[in-house]
């Protein structure tokens, strides 16, 4: 009977953070060193300080209460041209 373990690599790993910034400077510095240190992928994140500029991939909903940050390199859908205030 064939293992489910033949000679398939495993699909890599996606590392992803969910955190609240409390609309923190300092907590949203942390955020950079945690997310390189961690190596994350992906942060979903909540209350924001400020939202970054390129080159980071950072996208924001309209008033500024949510993102997401992806780490360069992973491939992230177009926004669509109407932005909505909110993600869904």
């Amino acid at each position: 009977m064939p293992s489910c373990t033949e000679d398939h690599p495993s699909p890599p790993m996606m590392r992803i953070l969910q955190l609240n910034l409390n609309h923190c400077e300092a907590a949203q510095d942390l955020l950079c060193d945690t997310i390189s240190k961690l190596r994350i992928d992906v942060a979903i994140l909540c209350e924001q300080y400020k939202n970054l500029t390129p080159p980071n991939k950072w996208l924001a909903d309209a008033d500024g209460q949510a993102a997401i940050w992806v780490q360069v390199g992973v491939p992230v859908q177009k926004r669509p041209a109407r932005v909505h205030p909110y993600f869904s």
